[in-house]
């Protein structure tokens, strides 16, 4: 047995509101950062962005 998280969607996701928590899609960034990469080149996969408010 290992221990671990599970998230689960309440509603709809709304792309609208800034600052929102996502699952999967597209992250919410500043204009100034760049997705990350990893040591092939290959771009890092999003999983989640929540908000803690």
């Amino acid at each position: 047995m290992r221990q671990g998280i599970r998230l689960s969607k309440k509603e709809i996701e709304n792309y609208k509101d800034i600052c929102s928590s996502r699952i999967e899609g597209d992250p919410e960034l500043p204009p100034n950062v760049e997705w990350p990469l990893n040591s092939n080149g290959t771009p890092m996969t999003f999983l989640a962005q929540l908000r803690s408010a």
